[in-house]
């Protein structure tokens, strides 16, 4: 017969059950205890999903709109639910912000875009002009393109490089 090692060196939780010490019950509750956990953990993940616009409840009237330029990076892709539409976009010198400060400097954002707005004829490198609702107040904090549209070619952006 070959052993692992001395008894002392095996994991203890590995003993009761290996030696059949564990009574009925006992593996019900710690098989339950498992699958609770397991179940928790799905949930909270499920939790974390952001939701697209279309499925948000409907929001109150928005705390601001602000027009902005930008370049889209990415556009929803059917069927790739963690695909969005990005954008690039220029400074937003006005935009308040939830704890007060104003301004925002250009940054690449994903941008969930209001129900009804269409992305047909934009590509990717576009240059676009955008409006976008933006939400502060605790509990309904968010933001989400209202309008778009395709500019120019050759529209200058104040983008870092």
């Amino acid at each position: 017969m070959i052993h692992a090692g001395p008894p002392a060196r095996r994991a203890l939780f590995v003993l009761p059950v290996a030696q059949g010490l564990l009574s009925p019950m006992l593996r019900i509750v710690l098989i339950s205890v498992a699958l609770v956990a397991c179940g928790v953990g799905i949930l909270a993940l499920l939790s974390c999903r952001r939701e697209p616009a279309s499925a948000q409840a409907a929001r109150p009237e928005p705390d601001a709109v602000y027009t902005v330029r930008g370049r889209v990076l990415m556009l929803p892709e059917a069927g790739k639910p963690m695909s969005d539409l990005q954008i690039h976009h220029e400074p937003i010198d006005t935009l308040v912000n939830p704890n007060g400060t104003v301004g925002m400097p250009a940054m690449i954002m994903p941008f969930p875009v209001a129900k009804g707005v269409s992305l047909e004829g934009l590509a990717v490198g576009d240059a676009v002009e955008f409006t976008f609702a933006h939400w502060t107040k605790p509990g309904q904090r968010g933001y989400e393109v209202t309008t778009i549209r395709k500019l120019p070619a050759d529209t200058a952006l104040d983008l870092p490089e």
